[in-house]
């Protein structure tokens, strides 16, 4: 009796034993979130667990319970066109109170209009992102859904070209193919024509030199889950423009451009496009005054502004796209911050319904 009750307390003691290696092992190996990022996907994860998990619960109790099987899945994300230059995350989330993590993975190249997704089954929200501004290395702090949303894209990493954009599905994992209707988090400001026209004037015979058109109040920063009650926490080109912020740009065309020809009687048509993030305010305050699009340039070497308060009444949402025909009339004002008075001047302004585009058309 004697020597069967030692030989199970030393069988118990060997248990406990290589129960903290294989607790100190996990814990400093960091193997979990090697996984997540190398092989792309959680269901390995499982697997791995399924191994793990018994001998940390039931290695010292004597008694070992079967795991729960867990039912993997493989979603199809369908996609309204290909786009073979962008990269693309998807993150699966547990559709529950606490959303967490379920898988990952991320393509370099967008080479198929249908993309295959793997996580365990369940209902899911699919979050995806479209040139998100990050290698798969910056997402190893995603855990959760509420994680993510502590996520910003800065406006200097934006370019015309790849915009960054995304989308959210809440399905069932494995039902059937889902939709993903990918919206960019900028806006775009489109000047498609400009002229001036200074008949009836004193300086009726002057042209407009040295003309350059850019934004100013710009928001610069945006979470990547778009919230209609976010407060810009960044502006860039406060009051004017700023050439120490322009610099930081990666695509400063973005936010400003120049033209090298004379403004006359004949309209030219630049088809410049800048880009903005969402500026939802209403109303204007200091602390959230209204993104412009400023027309500046000289009139017998005397420099004016032109400046355009953008979706007045209503803020700039997401992925908007605001077409401008402008005519200038009259000399600007002298401070690139002062709205040009439009209620002394001849404007025509037509909203056209498109999805979320408006067209203006603005005589000055």
């Amino acid at each position: 009796m004697v020597l069967k009750l030692g030989f199970t307390m030393f069988f118990k003691e060997i248990l406990r034993i290589g129960r903290r290696f294989l607790i100190l092992f996990c814990s400093s190996t960091l193997v979990f979130p090697k996984m997540i990022l190398s092989n792309l996907s959680m269901p390995r994860l499982s697997g791995c667990l399924h191994i793990i998990l018994p001998a940390l619960l039931y290695g010292c109790s004597g008694e070992i319970r079967p795991m729960p099987s867990i039912k993997h899945c493989t979603t199809t994300l369908k996609f309204k066109v290909s786009r073979s230059e962008s990269t693309l995350d998807i993150f699966t989330f547990e559709d529950d109170r606490l959303r967490h993590l379920d898988a990952y993975q991320r393509l370099d190249h967008m080479n198929s209009e249908t993309i295959p997704v793997s996580s365990t089954g369940g209902n899911k929200i699919f979050f995806l992102c479209i040139n998100s501004q990050k290698n798969r290395y910056d997402w190893g702090m995603i855990s959760s859904y509420s994680t993510l949303q502590n996520v910003f894209c800065d406006l200097e990493y934006e370019s015309l070209e790849k915009r960054t954009m995304t989308s959210e599905i809440h399905t069932i994992a494995g039902k059937s193919i889902c939709i993903a209707e990918t919206l960019p988090l900028t806006s775009e400001i489109v000047v498609e024509k400009i002229g001036c026209d200074f008949s009836g004037t004193p300086y009726s015979q002057s042209v407009i030199q040295d003309l350059k058109i850019y934004l100013t109040n710009v928001c610069a920063s945006c979470p990547i889950i778009y919230n209609e009650e976010y407060k810009p926490n960044r502006i860039i080109n406060t009051g004017g423009f700023n050439q120490t912020d322009i610099s930081t740009f990666r695509s400063p065309d973005i936010i400003f451009r120049s033209l090298t020809e004379q403004l006359g009687m004949s309209s030219v048509s630049p088809g410049i496009s800048l880009l903005c993030y969402p500026s939802p305010a209403q109303e204007e305050s200091p602390g959230s005054p209204h993104t412009r699009l400023v027309l500046e340039g000289k009139i017998d070497s005397q420099i004016y502004y032109w400046p355009i308060t953008i979706a007045p009444g209503s803020g700039i949402g997401r992925g908007n796209r605001y077409v401008y025909d402008i005519l200038i009339r009259r000399k600007g004002v002298t401070d690139p911050d002062t709205p040009i008075d439009v209620k002394s001047i001849d404007i025509q302004l037509k909203t056209k319904p498109w999805i979320e585009k408006e067209d203006y058309s603005v005589s000055f």
